[in-house]
């Protein structure tokens, strides 16, 4: 599934060095997916900082966490990506689908934790607007060519067993307590969020 002519074709997105075939709109459109992850990780900071949310916070530290963890397997690994990428650095397992399958599995049991009457419309399409970005980045990857199938579908199981494990280890009794430690600050309008029992 690896294209090889992508490269041939190829121009560079112009605020970053994505290479994508600019005959094709699947092309630019997988490149613009690329930019997925760095859209999660802005959105985390502006709503950490807009509702004090300390879950965001939980999540967040779960997604480096994640990063530190796919850094760690890269180099172990030391898998090389497809013939005629133009990327060089190691490609298993792929860091976007790894942080995609982290991030859609911990919003998917962080909601599975929270009344369904609680959410809002709102709440709703955004989730699965999140979940869907999050099934097309990794796509996105093999579309361009710098990972291979294994390299893609591996990161996405391995994002999501990071999600569980986090979720697991946020919710136990000393990370609850540290939570509600955090949220009694004064002078900090700060909230715990959804708290598995």
């Amino acid at each position: 599934m690896v294209r090889s002519d992508i490269i041939t074709n190829a121009v560079p997105l112009e605020f970053a060095y994505v290479v994508y075939d600019p005959s094709s709109i699947t092309s630019y459109v997988a490149a613009l997916l690329t930019f997925w992850p760095f859209f999660i990780g802005i959105g985390l900071l502006v709503a950490f900082f807009t509702t004090g949310e300390l879950w965001i916070c939980v999540f967040g530290s779960g997604q480096l966490f994640n990063e530190l963890v796919n850094h760690l397997l890269k180099n172990y690994f030391q898998d090389a990506r497809p013939p005629g990428s133009a990327k060089t650095d190691f490609g298993f397992p792929s860091s976007h689908s790894q942080w995609c399958g982290y991030s859609a599995v911990f919003l998917l049991i962080t909601l599975a934790h929270i009344p369904w009457r609680r959410l809002t419309c709102v709440h709703r399409l955004g989730a699965v607007l999140v979940v869907a970005l999050c099934v097309a980045t990794p796509l996105s990857r093999l579309a361009l060519g710098v990972h291979s199938e294994t390299q893609v579908y591996g990161g996405v199981a391995i994002g999501a067993v990071m999600a569980l494990i986090w979720f697991r280890f946020a919710s136990l009794r000393v990370c609850r307590l540290a939570l509600e430690v955090l949220a009694c600050f004064p002078g900090l309008n700060w909230t715990i969020g959804p708290i598995v029992d």
